[in-house]
């Protein structure tokens, strides 16, 4: 027992300084303190076990005897992985990681997070208006929860229910591309129909109610400038 016991702290004393493990449900988890998360100061590489003779690392059923080899292996895992490992993290409670991952699939695409409800994000057109709006309620401690879209200007809304991470992305999905594609053909059929003349001078007009004042800006040149940064991303100059 003392032999395995010295064995195991071998193991464990192996990671040197750059590693912290910390006990989990029977395994451990490793974090990485020469590097940061977007949620905290240590990196989250994956949670590992100790074999039954505390001779060998443990990680997806396969067996390790260094550190080196064992990080490297779960390196390689975490770049299949669609979210960051710490959404993963099985210290989170279940809801936390999808809340996480709703959280960056939503911002990755465009939205930005509302100022004042924690689970609604916004989509904003090129000139900052509210296109669309996405929610979500989950059942602390779960996996279960229901995904909302709401359309500006009216008081209705479509929802998805989700049973675990791959189903609430999944409702996103199933909101935004319904939404996206019929936007999208209308758009397109009017951008077609449209004839090549254009208008001179177009101006953005602005009512300050305190100051009872007009402010105008030049509509015309914010909307070049937008198509221009637009097109040097399409085309990877920026």
């Amino acid at each position: 027992m003392a032999r395995k016991t010295s064995l195991k702290n071998n193991l464990l004393n192996a990671f040197g300084e750059r590693y912290k493990t910390i006990e989990h449900n029977g395994g451990y988890l490793l974090y990485d303190k020469e590097r940061k998360s977007k949620r905290s100061n240590a990196y989250y590489v994956g949670r590992f076990y100790l074999s039954s003779d505390s001779k060998n690392y443990v990680f997806n059923d396969e067996y390790y005897s260094n550190v080196d080899d064992m990080v490297n292996a779960m390196e390689e895992y975490n770049k299949t992985l669609p979210f960051d490992p710490d959404i993963y993290n099985p210290a989170f409670r279940k809801n936390v990681g999808i809340e996480l991952a709703i959280h960056d699939y939503l911002t990755d695409i465009g939205f930005k997070m509302s100022r004042s409800i924690n689970n609604e994000y916004i989509l904003e057109d090129a000139y900052g208006y509210e296109l669309i709006r996405i929610t979500y309620d989950i059942v602390e401690d779960s996996s279960n929860g229901i995904i909302r879209k709401h359309t500006t200007g009216k008081h209705t809304w479509t929802e998805c229910p989700f049973h675990d991470l791959d189903s609430a992305i999944g409702a996103c999905n199933s909101l935004l591309s319904s939404y996206l594609i019929l936007t999208s053909s209308m758009f397109t059929n009017i951008l077609s129909k449209l004839t090549t003349s254009r208008a001179s001078e177009v101006y953005d007009k602005t009512f300050d109610i305190k100051t009872l004042t007009v402010y105008t800006k030049n509509s015309k040149e914010k909307a070049i400038k937008l198509l221009e940064e637009e097109l040097k991303r399409l085309k990877g100059e920026n």
